[in-house]
């Protein structure tokens, strides 16, 4: 034991606190590589969310209007589709 308690009990905090912090990031990563789930999450986003989904992208090569369709089918068999 420390000839002083406070230290010891100061380096025990530290070392819980650091722990502690090793444990949200470990859970951060774990959420922000989990893949998006569109169809499960589209009930509960904002008007904006959804229209960020589905705005239109321009890719080289592809003029908008045709990216755009093909953006809005794809997003509406992934919220329609059952499976």
């Amino acid at each position: 034991m420390s000839v002083f308690p406070a230290v010891h009990r100061l380096e025990k905090m530290i070392d819980d606190l650091a722990d502690d912090r090793a444990d949200w990031v470990r859970r951060q990563v774990a959420v922000t590589n989990r893949p998006t789930d569109v169809k499960a999450d589209w009930p509960t986003l904002a008007i904006e969310q959804r229209r960020a989904i589905i705005q239109p992208r321009r890719a080289p090569g592809v003029r908008g209007r045709t990216r755009f369709r093909a953006r809005v089918g794809e997003c509406l068999r992934m919220v329609t589709s059952s499976e």
